[in-house]
């Protein structure tokens, strides 16, 4: 979790006030959550990287996941 001025700073949208949940993988600076809440990504399972595009500065990253049950 990072604040939001911290958040704002790193060029993430931050809500008004609040605190902004950021993810990051080894080797990698951490980014703004895009929604997949879980405790760790071990909890997702198998995930596939279907496409990876940057465009002004920001990078959208696609992927699907298989659950481990």
């Amino acid at each position: 979790m990072v604040s939001e001025e911290e958040a704002r700073d790193r060029g993430m949208i931050a809500p008004e006030g609040k605190e902004v949940r950021t993810v990051g993988f080894e080797g990698h600076e951490p980014c703004g959550c895009g929604g997949t809440h879980v405790r760790s990504s071990k909890d997702i399972g198998h995930i596939t990287i279907r496409k990876v595009s940057s465009k002004k500065g920001r990078t959208k990253i696609s992927y699907s996941t298989v659950a481990c049950l």
